[in-house]
């Protein structure tokens, strides 16, 4: 275990310096993609690997990579029996969920084979000295919502609208408008729901 670690933040070190001297030499990579690479698998046969030229293809074997990047917690052992049906989809599922956290969870003997999933099971218990936080820690305060947006780039993106975060950073500025993001921000928190508009996600890939 100490050996994998070692070796990601050794992987982590090297990419962030690599980054910072290309930027010291200003050869950062511009300009549109214009080629892609793709691995296919076939059942029985060796992988191949094919570059991808077109608009049309590029765009294909970057929905593949997405969905196959974001799917592949679907074969874990956390979305397979038994911890599936012992902590739910969401992994809020009582008993097993406090047993977890309080670090008297028993590990099934499936679990045997795959050694990482029982322990990260060990290591989400929380310490005796640990508070355990409350919807009323983990919710917004008016302060902490300004302060947060005024952090945030004003050109990014965030509703189907086009609008972007400036409109979110200019509310910040008027005591009824954060008032109002405020709390639409804190109610799932606190509730344990959130509104039906807010569970609506687009995911895509941008080509740098």
């Amino acid at each position: 275990m100490l050996k994998e670690l070692n070796n990601l933040k050794l992987c982590e070190k090297q990419r962030n310096t690599a980054q910072r001297i290309k930027r010291l030499r200003k050869k950062q990579r511009s300009g549109k993609v214009t080629i892609m690479h793709r691995t296919i698998h076939h059942p029985n046969q060796p992988p191949l690997r094919v570059a991808c030229t077109t608009q049309a293809t590029m765009t294909e074997a970057a929905i593949c990579e997405n969905e196959s990047c974001f799917s592949r917690a679907l074969v874990g052992e956390f979305m397979q029996p038994p911890l599936r049906g012992m902590l739910g989809n969401l992994g809020n599922k009582e008993p097993s969920t406090s047993q977890i956290l309080d670090g008297t969870f028993q590990c099934p003997d499936t679990l045997l084979a795959n050694p990482y999933a029982k322990l990260l099971l060990q290591v989400l218990s929380i310490p005796t000295h640990v508070k355990w936080l409350t919807t009323e820690d983990i919710g917004w305060t008016e302060k902490e919502l300004s302060k947060s947006w005024r952090h945030c780039n004003s050109k990014t993106a965030s509703e189907s609208t086009n609008l972007n975060f400036s409109h979110h950073i200019a509310g910040t500025y008027n005591r009824q408008v954060l008032e109002v993001d405020c709390i639409m921000c804190t109610v799932p928190f606190k509730m344990g729901f959130s509104p039906s508009k807010y569970n609506i996600m687009e995911d895509f890939e941008l080509f740098k």
